[in-house]
């Protein structure tokens, strides 16, 4: 009941059904008696539109739910009477109740949780029949607009530039012909998301590299016509999860319930609802353990008026509303979240212990290891020189402070915390490198 219903039996209060998210459930037998019983309910509304759901389950099965056959009366005629409880026994002058739905409706479903199935009419239109509308074989959108947006997320922009307008004011697409090939080998395998990403990302068109000459920037700037790999910054996404395999935290699990990776403390609090009972949900946060930390962030908890900070510096959308296509900056933020977010640190630390542990004995051999791991080949000279360079500082540095040195290689104990703590800072430097956060 929105807002409040007060239930009786035969006079007998039983309670009522505050907060009124949550259905009130209650055991009337030892009420009854032999002959008429009377249930009465005294509904409170406190605003606005206003409904009842109820029923009484019997040996199990559904019986007398809440329908057009209920009486009901207004407020000025039960709810003032003093001992209205009784009032109930009286009906005559009581009008019929308007049905506003089935039993099974939303909120509460009453039938869903007896295991009953909201009856369908098959003359009326359901969602069910607008799925597979969509997906006939001769609608000419769904799978032309689902393999523009994956060859967006791949290539940076879509076969049509405006994933979103398909129709007269919208771009046209650059490969026609390429689009609906892929639209239809879509369909027929299926709608197999994961088959259609392996024929692009194996394609010799995904596989090119970013570099060209002058003369072909020059005839074509935004890369319309795939002359060579698009070049850009890597989605938020897309970059945690990178940094999280890179550094052999990745946890591979499939499925299950979200996580909470780190975050600064105390941010939800700013925007939560404390002191209101249990009415809301997501008021506090607590971080994860670091098994599920390393989860993929599809799996992170997205609270949308306090969303990963992380996530939103490198322009993930708030998804208070649908976003087809994300914008693309680069911003000084961007390099102290990679510098410094618990998650990326700890990242660049599981690096450095696995070169210390299997890259081998000199230094030079880990940065190998480390660098290889992070964008696939091997440092040149000069880089492998700075790098070096870089370690040397670093660990003169922790040396004469063991206390910082402690707090960044954390709980090492096997390893000398200043050699963790350097090589963690050459670690993050390599994970900051422009081949890393962008795709070539």
């Amino acid at each position: 009941m929105d807002n409040i219903g007060v239930t009786y039996v035969n006079g007998h209060l039983l309670g009522t059904n505050e907060p009124w998210m949550s259905p009130a459930q209650y055991e009337i037998s030892k009420h009854l008696q032999a002959g008429t019983n009377v249930i009465a309910i005294k509904a409170i509304n406190q605003g606005g539109a206003a409904g009842l759901l109820a029923s009484l389950v019997i040996d199990g099965k559904l019986e007398y739910g809440s329908s057009r056959n209920w009486k009901v009366t207004v407020e000025n005629v039960a709810a003032g009477t003093a001992d209205w409880k009784n009032v109930a026994y009286d009906d005559s002058d009581w009008s019929d109740a308007s049905e506003l739905g089935p039993l099974g409706m939303p909120p509460w479903n009453f039938s869903r949780l007896l295991d009953q199935a909201v009856p369908v009419d098959p003359a009326r239109p359901t969602r069910l029949t607008l799925a597979k509308w969509l997906v006939r074989d001769d609608h000419p959108l769904t799978a032309r607009v689902a393999v523009n947006r994956y060859w967006q997320m791949l290539f940076g922009q879509g076969l049509v530039s405006t994933p979103d307008d398909f129709g007269l004011q919208g771009a046209y697409p650059t490969h026609p012909e390429l689009l609906d090939w892929l639209a239809i080998e879509f369909r027929d395998s299926g709608w197999n998301i994961k088959q259609l990403l392996k024929t692009i990302v194996m394609s010799s068109t995904y596989r090119q590299s970013s570099t060209a000459s002058r003369e072909a920037y020059d005839q074509d700037p935004q890369n319309r016509w795939l002359a060579r790999a698009p070049r850009y910054r890597l989605s938020a996404e897309f970059l945690r999860d990178g940094m999280l395999a890179v550094s052999g935290q990745l946890n591979r699990r499939v499925g299950g319930p979200s996580v909470y990776p780190s975050q600064p403390h105390g941010l939800w609090r700013e925007i939560s609802h404390f002191g209101y009972g249990n009415a809301f949900s997501a008021q506090a946060f607590y971080p994860s353990d670091p098994n599920g930390q390393a989860r993929r962030s599809m799996y992170t908890f997205w609270k949308r008026t306090s969303p990963p900070p992380s996530m939103i510096a490198f322009d993930a959308p708030t998804r208070e509303v649908c976003a087809v296509m994300r914008s693309r900056t680069n911003t000084p933020l961007q390099a102290l979240v990679l510098l410094n977010d618990p998650n990326y640190v700890s990242a660049a630390r599981a690096l450095a212990i696995l070169a210390m542990t299997e890259g081998g004995e000199s230094v030079g051999q880990q940065i190998d290891y480390m660098f290889r791991r992070a964008v696939s080949r091997f440092p040149t000279g000069e880089e492998k020189r700075v790098l070096g360079d870089r370690y040397e500082s670093a660990l003169a540095a922790y040396q004469k402070d063991p206390e910082a040195a402690a707090r960044l290689a954390g709980s090492e104990a096997k390893l000398s915390d200043a050699v963790v703590a350097a090589w963690t800072v050459v670690a993050s430097v390599i994970l900051n490198l422009d081949e890393v956060i962008t795709r070539e």
